[in-house]
């Protein structure tokens, strides 16, 4: 649904982590012209570090996480986060505040919207 998403919007995406997706990952970056780039593997360091320079954060896991590390560090550092409706995601955000959140199995739903 994200790589559905990034193709509806202009925006540059980039791909932080590895794991089973990757191929998917490769396929889709080559795909959009270069606007999903792929980092692989980052330290928890580089990526909160890194997190300052982005405009926001997306989070559209299927997993049903209480409370991902990754959100209050984003929010420490002032940044927005787009997350799935689900699990403890959605708990960490308000709406218009700090980001939106999306129900699972529909992201781009979002994808133009204010």
């Amino acid at each position: 649904m994200l790589f559905e998403a990034i193709k509806e919007v202009k925006a540059e995406l980039i791909i932080i982590g590895d794991g089973e997706l990757m191929p998917l990952c490769k396929k889709v970056s080559g795909e959009t012209a270069g606007r999903v780039k792929i980092l692989g593997y980052q330290d928890r360091q580089s990526v909160f570090y890194n997190m300052r320079s982005y405009d926001c954060l997306i989070l559209p896991s299927k997993w049903l996480d209480p409370a991902p590390l990754i959100l209050a560090e984003a929010g420490y550092n002032g940044l927005p986060c787009i997350v799935a409706n689900h699990g403890g995601l959605s708990e960490f955000i308000k709406p218009g505040i700090n980001g939106i959140y999306f129900e699972p199995g529909n992201m781009s739903s979002r994808a133009n919207s204010s």
